[in-house]
């Protein structure tokens, strides 16, 4: 008996298979709903992938002080200590 719009696949795997633990007449179930899944893994995956890249794109601007050009600037600038000037700012009259 053929069911419309159904088809067969047949998967030969390996005797170590996760699915052989399943009893029989539950494997084919079990089988359609992780085959189910697959789409929603790649979306998430796809969702994971980009997520990842944009973390690895605001570390990199962070470390380089790239988000802040001003701050950046400036830090290179403190990097040089103006020892007179700061003991100018007690001087006492």
């Amino acid at each position: 008996m053929v069911r419309k719009g159904l088809r067969r696949l047949e998967l030969k795997l390996p005797d170590d298979h996760p699915i052989w633990s399943f009893p029989p007449r539950t494997r084919a179930p079990v089988a359609r709903a992780y085959l189910d899944l697959i789409p929603e893994l790649v979306a998430h995956s796809k969702l994971l992938e980009e997520a990842l890249n944009r973390l690895e794109r605001i570390e990199r601007m962070l470390a380089s002080g790239g988000c802040y050009p001003a701050l950046r600037e400036e830090r290179e600038r403190d990097q040089e200590f103006d020892v007179a000037g700061f003991f100018g700012a007690f001087d006492i009259e």
